[in-house]
């Protein structure tokens, strides 16, 4: 069966290189799949998990916003920010869930309302992938 490459890059680093059998990444109108042999495409992604199957294992990645590629069985992931499992502080990530879902509860500019929004999805996201 063929394979997809795919690569996350973060914006620190060169996050992973790996041939997988299949992605589900969180785009920005809903999540997506990708297989062997998919259409060329450019997506948009948004904070989610993005999955990733090898061997029938699931794995879960920590995703920030940025963009995908689609080319020739090839999957480029360019995102703000990646974090595996073995990345994320829960304990760090809880607190910072309920230090923006207390500021959300507060009257707040539209920025600051927009960044709050983007730290509470970034916080369960992170506890989504460590749990």
């Amino acid at each position: 069966m063929d394979k997809l490459l795919l690569e996350i890059v973060s914006a620190d680093k060169s996050f992973l290189r790996k041939e997988v059998d299949a992605v589900r990444a969180p785009g920005v109108k809903g999540d997506f799949g990708i297989l062997p042999g998919h259409a060329p495409m450019i997506a948009c992604i948004d904070i989610g998990v993005l999955r990733y199957r090898l061997n029938d294992k699931m794995t879960k990645v920590a995703v920030g916003g940025g963009f995908l590629e689609i080319f020739e069985n090839k999957v480029s992931v360019l995102v703000d920010t990646a974090e595996s499992r073995e990345d994320i502080d829960v304990a760090r990530a809880r607190r910072a869930k309920e230090k923006a879902a207390g500021k959300l509860r507060k009257n707040l500019s539209d920025d600051e309302h927009i960044k709050m929004e983007a730290a509470l999805r970034k916080a369960l996201t992170r506890i989504n992938v460590a749990e």
